[in-house]
């Protein structure tokens, strides 16, 4: 999400977060077995004019329902048509799916040609 341009860092840290206005030179505690337990994911999230760039996320896959794509329909799914029992990507939206490579945006994952999990939509 980082690299799609919905949040502006992600940095691991303990049960306060970091400033924001240091947040390019903040060093993290080192992570050992004692406070392994009390470390957390600070995610900031990006604004453009006071709006969240962020504005709806909803999941593919859950628990209970997998729901896997094929190159065949990750590459139509870019190009707006549905498939696999999901809508087309409209505009302004992404998809994510997590891969043999790793989670990808489903157009880097076309890129590479791979298929896998879709894990959720997100759209501005």
């Amino acid at each position: 999400m980082h690299r799609a341009g919905f949040i502006s860092f992600v940095t691991r840290g303990g049960k306060h977060p970091p400033d924001p206005a240091t947040i390019g030179t903040f060093e993290p505690e080192p992570l050992t077995t004692a406070n392994v337990a009390h470390q957390r994911l600070w995610v900031g999230l990006k604004y453009n004019n006071n709006e969240p760039v962020l504005r709806t996320m909803s999941p593919i896959t859950t628990p209970k329902r997998r729901v896997t794509a094929n190159l065949r329909a990750l590459e139509r799914l870019v190009r707006g048509f549905d498939a696999s029992y999901q809508k087309g990507l409209g505009i302004g939206e992404c998809m994510f799916v997590t891969t043999d490579r790793g989670t990808l945006e489903i157009r880097e994952a076309v890129e590479k040609k791979v298929g896998g999990l879709l894990l959720c939509r997100a759209g501005s």
